[in-house]
């Protein structure tokens, strides 16, 4: 690894880290005595309606983002680096070196014809046993199958995870990173490279995709034009961290123990524990867990949830403010502890609560809501039942992996809701340990850091430092309530 500080010397950093409903740069300073956040900026990503769907406004993002990181650089100082990362699955088509279309979101309904395509020609267990992936309708197998079908592919040259596109604008090289690649459901799970006899099959272009590159890959300095465009130093060095947010998150795991499992609650929760290699067993798949690439070679076994999703638009529809918005949150919250648990739970895992459309009137079919609900029996009901689900997962990880968990660490946006997290302790029976909320910025900050030779490589030692600096919260559980 080349390194392009001196060992234990501070380097100013930026985190580009987009969510499914905002973004935000993160600006921190790292060195071998610590991580510290200097400042962020947020802006809003409201997905489109365009061309036959719902996209991602790519470049809209792309303008907020740059612009966020020019303030921050405004406020403290030239950065060394900065990194992309976003969630997975979603990805740009591109032509001539240009975007070709805007990205289309995951959540739009249109893989459903492609799922049923692939899995009858593959075969169901044949495609878990050679990428060790789930399969959800938002995959990008899915997607890009449905893209064949409508002839997008024949004038598409290339295909970047969303991450890796952003990457490409800032630096021109175009790469895909290894802990988004294995979540498109098109890498074999062994080697971590391209299943070339997978693409063949599916029929999909093979110069469609990029070369894999390890997380904490330089790819090289700011271009020029963007630097004058934008305002960011051409000096600013641009790197391939962990894109995909949850391994960025993972990787800024504030333990070192093994026996631990994770839930990195946001948008989406993915709940799981790290092993040394995939799981590929038939029990694994038949329960929904998949296998995906951490830092440096780590495999994350884990099941992928609805996660605050459903909490955030019961409340849209509500008029009521979001988790850890403000006091008028704090309150809503605050109700809701206080009221007896639900009689009935529902089901957070049911395919019914992953689309766009009314939360509010699923909940009066699954979960039986009367019309006219109190915001706080709303918080209730949902959080208790996320609270049951994302226990009964963590330890079926521990099951299904063989890995004995003694505690739980939840990191993420979703850390900060104290109901959840002493409800999550209750039904598991273990105790949980919330924090960091900005666990994906830390991340992408750490290999940033590593990568630019200003600490060192062992993960243990990125770990150590997010403890340090970010101590989490301890909840024990209380009781164990019967799901």
């Amino acid at each position: 690894m080349a390194s392009f500080a001196r060992p234990g010397s501070p380097v100013r950093l930026a985190a580009v880290d987009f969510g499914g409903s905002s973004g935000r740069v993160v600006a921190g300073v790292v060195d071998a005595d610590g991580i510290r956040i200097e400042g962020l900026e947020r802006f809003e990503n409201v997905p489109m309606t365009w061309g036959g769907g719902l996209r991602w406004n790519a470049d809209e993002l792309f303008e907020r983002a740059t612009r966020a990181t020019c303030l921050l650089q405004q406020r403290f100082g030239a950065f060394h680096a900065l990194a992309v990362d976003s969630w997975s699955t979603d990805y740009a088509l591109m032509a001539g070196g240009q975007l070709l279309e805007q990205p289309f979101h995951q959540r739009e309904p249109r893989t459903l014809d492609a799922m049923r395509e692939v899995h009858e020609t593959v075969g169901t267990w044949p495609l878990y046993e050679r990428t060790g992936q789930s399969s959800l309708p938002i995959m990008t197998r899915y997607q890009l199958v449905a893209d064949r079908d409508r002839g997008a592919l024949e004038r598409a040259d290339g295909m970047l995870m969303l991450p890796d596109y952003f990457a490409h604008r800032l630096s021109g090289i175009a790469v895909t990173e290894r802990t988004n690649a294995t979540t498109t459901g098109l890498v074999e799970v062994r080697t971590g490279e391209w299943d070339d006899a997978l693409i063949e099959t599916l029929r999909l272009p093979r110069g469609l995709f990029a070369d894999i590159v390890p997380a904490g890959t330089v790819l090289g300095s700011l271009r020029r034009e963007v630097s004058a465009k934008t305002g960011i130093d051409a000096a600013t060095r641009v790197v391939a961290v962990a894109s995909h947010d949850t391994a960025s998150a993972i990787a800024a795991l504030p333990s070192t123990r093994d026996d631990v499992a994770y839930i990195s609650l946001g948008t989406w929760s993915l709940v799981g524990v790290e092993t040394p290699a995939p799981v590929i067993t038939r029990a694994a798949m038949r329960a929904g867990f998949t296998n995906e690439g951490g830092i440096d070679d780590r495999n994350r076994f884990l099941r992928i949830l609805a996660g605050m999703w459903i909490l955030n638009r019961c409340l849209a529809e509500l008029g009521e403010p979001l988790p850890g918005s403000g006091p008028r949150s704090s309150e809503l919250l605050g109700r809701a502890a206080d009221l007896p648990r639900p009689a009935a739970l529902f089901d957070p895992t049911d395919p019914v609560f992953i689309a766009p459309g009314s939360m509010l009137e699923r909940l009066r079919q699954h979960a039986d809501l009367p019309a006219d609900p109190e915001p706080a029996h709303v918080v209730r009901l949902v959080v208790e039942s996320l609270a049951a689900c994302f226990a009964r997962t963590a330890h079926e990880a521990a099951e299904l992996s063989g890995r004995p968990v003694r505690e739980i660490h939840i990191v993420g946006g979703g850390s900060q809701n104290t109901l959840l997290c002493r409800l999550v302790a209750d039904y598991a029976g273990l105790p949980v340990l919330a924090g960091p909320a900005e666990a994906t910025a830390l991340g992408n900050l750490l290999v940033q850091a590593r990568a630019l030779g200003a600490i060192g490589s062992d993960v243990g030692e990125l770990r150590s430092l997010v403890r340090r600096g970010f101590a989490p919260v301890r909840f024990e559980p209380s009781a164990v309530p019967t799901p």
